[in-house]
């Protein structure tokens, strides 16, 4: 969580966060959608390639410090 938080921060301060968007949510979120992901990664048997969940993961940030 901190290295999210910093770097969310670091968008806060740079103007690349939404003004609206709450920088601790926002680091918050990305750090449980990337817990559950690793988790289901652990867990259960790969749905999708290793590239596809990559990418995935990289549209949901987007979205997440995007709002």
């Amino acid at each position: 969580y901190a290295l999210f938080a910093e770097v969310v921060s670091r968008l806060a301060e740079t103007g690349e966060l939404p003004p609206h968007a709450d920088p601790t949510r926002t680091a918050k979120a990305i750090a449980l959608f990337v817990e559950g992901l690793a988790i289901h990664v652990v867990m259960s048997a790969p749905v999708a390639s290793a590239s596809w969940q990559r990418e995935f993961a990289r549209e949901q940030v987007r979205r997440l410090v995007t709002g």
